[in-house]
């Protein structure tokens, strides 16, 4: 799935699917729903699905997305989210955020690979749940974020300690007063990289 913003109050939805697999989709004035049987919103069933959905960037949303053994990139640019919530199970999820704000973002992910992009006007807000799986997230050195690590797992590999950001208990910064991104992050058998060579994916 592919997930894009564009200026207006609008939505489109392109799917592609194998024949007697068609998504339901439905919308009122203030959501809209696709789904794949046996798969929830944004959701993918057995059969192959592609969608491309584009999303108004002039109203306010809530997003959620279901990613079983899918790839999706949400190219969210200049997105104004009340609320992203990402599931991935064994799902492959690319985030760009670049212009984007985001009050409130969880993503729970088992057996997957997420990866978070931002630019120096991204604004974030967010917990990331990891159960054997991997999170990117690249962050402008501009930008004053936070990252905390709230348990002490010796299966939630990190590289913190070697960023060069201070530490106050278990938390991670760079720079002085309100945090632009803030990250929660916790995992299992699981690794975190911030600013990994070569990018997020």
């Amino acid at each position: 799935m592919a997930s894009r913003p564009s200026a207006g109050t609008d939505w489109t939805v392109d799917a592609r699917y194998a024949r007697g697999s068609d998504p339901e989709i439905e919308s009122s004035e203030s959501s809209l729903r696709v789904a794949a049987e046996g798969g929830g919103s944004f959701g993918f069933g057995e059969s192959r699905q592609a969608w491309d959905v584009v999303l108004p960037t002039d109203v306010a949303l809530d997003l959620g997305v279901d990613a079983n053994a899918a790839s999706s990139d949400l190219a969210l640019d200049g997105a104004n989210l009340t609320s992203l919530h990402i599931d991935a199970n064994a799902g492959e999820i690319t985030i760009g955020l670049p212009g984007a704000s985001v009050e409130d973002c969880s993503v729970d992910a088992n057996a997957g690979s997420i990866s978070i992009a931002t630019d120096a006007s991204t604004t974030l807000a967010g917990s990331v749940e990891m159960n054997a799986g991997s999170l990117e997230l690249c962050v402008p050195d501009s930008v004053t974020f936070a990252i905390t690590i709230e348990d002490d797992n010796v299966t939630f590999g990190h590289n913190l300690d070697e960023s060069g950001l201070a530490r106050q208990g278990n938390t991670w910064r760079s720079g002085d007063g309100v945090a632009a991104v803030t990250l929660d992050a916790n995992g299992n058998a699981a690794s975190f990289s911030l600013n990994p060579d070569g990018g997020c994916s």
